[in-house]
């Protein structure tokens, strides 16, 4: 039985299907029954009494019509059914799949109908069908009929960026990021020309694109404070003190993305984050308008910003540095994604940042994915990625995005990543780590 090569794959749960799709014929041509029919017609819908004969290295290709794909649902359940049958005795159709019709991936050889998850490969256009009899010795020679290939979970993606268009926040300009700055619901791909409300700050980079409040003296309680911020005339001025002393040079409207003073403290109360009742008063502080900038420098309002990304080698114990010394306490977040190989055990032998992919032979008899942290001395978090030499509490359970986080403190240094293995001759590939720090 032949294994799934994996990938990393990052899908959205709340992918919207259309009802399946059977998938069309696109080159080399078998044999037809019943007589007289067409390959297209044989393979075009299951169960309806034609089907094309698969002999001894026969192979077709199939692709979904259209825009429409086979997706992944993110979960174990098939997303992609192959129906064969045997005739008379069972000999083996293996499966390929591609998205470009060019590079194809065995997911695996069947003696039956296949039903094939695709959360470990991601989207999927064409199908290729071989007979593969050479795997049952008894009857080397025999075929099989192949009936229908079906995406179980169909989606069309007009503009090729894996998102589907009906979940798609910019369905005619490709852009995988579905980067929203300001949470309107429209891509920043689609809306980088243009200003809604005249601020100077275009609408994808403008957080506050339905005004700019024009902030007098007027518009707070008190008198305007002490060293607080107001936008005025087009940009932030600071309130100096008696003696002028303190004042910060005005800044840009483009500092805080679009948006005033008064709207930035609508928005944190909002979120539950204070009343602010000072700053209400007597206008923004300095602090304010500043964790308001880094919080939304990588685009995302989560209350913490992006710092650098690391590439932790599985090569070597080496590892790597981050370029930047944490400030001593101040927390900070990391996010790891991806595989790397640490084993010519095809298609097993990778691993991510907590868990690795094992056959049988090597975990006890069991094949899966295991968490590096639950082995035995001396091989606790083996394969994983590390910090400062030791082990990071990853969070989440085993996931095939290959995306886990975990928190840190820091201590006034650099950061220290590496991944440890026993024999590092057979190993490719590297762990992104993105490292943000918490506001």
């Amino acid at each position: 039985m032949g294994g799934v090569l994996l990938f990393a794959f990052a899908f959205s749960a709340n992918l919207t299907f259309a009802a399946p799709q059977n998938a069309e014929y696109v080159s080399n041509t078998p044999t037809v029954y019943p007589p007289g029919g067409t390959v297209a017609q044989a393979v075009a819908f299951p169960d309806d009494g034609k089907f094309i004969q698969m002999g001894p290295g026969s192979e077709i290709i199939l692709k979904f019509p259209g825009d429409y794909e086979a997706y992944p649902d993110g979960t174990s359940a098939a997303d992609l059914r192959v129906d064969t049958f045997d005739i008379p005795y069972p000999a083996y159709a293996e499966v390929f799949v591609s998205l470009d019709g060019s590079a194809f991936i065995s997911v695996g050889s069947f003696p039956d109908t296949a039903n094939i998850d695709l959360d470990l490969t991601g989207a999927v256009k064409y199908v290729k069908i071989v007979q593969n009899g050479t795997i049952d010795q008894a009857y080397p020679l025999l075929g099989f009929d192949l009936d229908a290939v079906v995406a179980l979970n169909a989606g069309s993606d007009g503009d090729g960026d894996g998102i589907l268009d009906d979940d798609d926040n910019c369905p005619e300009i490709a852009n995988s990021d579905q980067a929203d700055f300001n949470k309107n619901d429209i891509g920043d791909a689609c809306e980088m020309t243009g200003d809604g409300d005249g601020d100077g700050i275009l609408n994808g980079a403008d957080f506050c694109p339905k005004g700019t409040s024009d902030d007098s003296e007027n518009d707070f309680s008190e008198a305007w404070g002490v060293h607080r911020w107001h936008y005025k005339e087009g940009m932030f001025i600071q309130q100096p003190n008696k003696k002028e002393k303190g004042t910060k040079e005005p800044r840009e409207l483009s500092y805080t993305y679009g948006c005033s003073c008064k709207q930035i403290l609508d928005y944190l109360k909002e979120e539950g984050l204070g009343e602010f009742g000072g700053h209400y008063k007597f206008g923004c502080s300095t602090s304010i308008l500043d964790d308001f900038h880094n919080n939304l420098a990588d685009g995302n309002p989560d209350g913490e910003y992006f710092i650098e990304t690391v590439k932790v080698p599985g090569t070597n114990d080496l590892g790597i540095e981050s370029a930047f010394n944490t400030v001593d306490g101040t927390k900070y977040n990391f996010e790891a994604s991806g595989t790397y190989k640490f084993a010519n055990w095809a298609p097993y032998g990778i691993a991510d940042a907590k868990f690795n992919y094992r056959d049988a032979a090597h975990n006890s008899g069991t094949a899966g994915w295991v968490n590096g942290a639950n082995w035995a001395s001396p091989y606790a978090n083996y394969l994983q990625v590390m910090a400062n030499g030791g082990a990071i509490d990853w969070a989440e359970d085993y996931n095939s995005a290959h995306i886990y986080t975990a928190p840190f403190t820091g201590d006034g240094n650099t950061i220290h990543f590496n991944i440890l293995d026993d024999a590092y001759g057979d190993n490719s590939g590297s762990i992104p780590v993105k490292i943000y720090a918490d506001l």
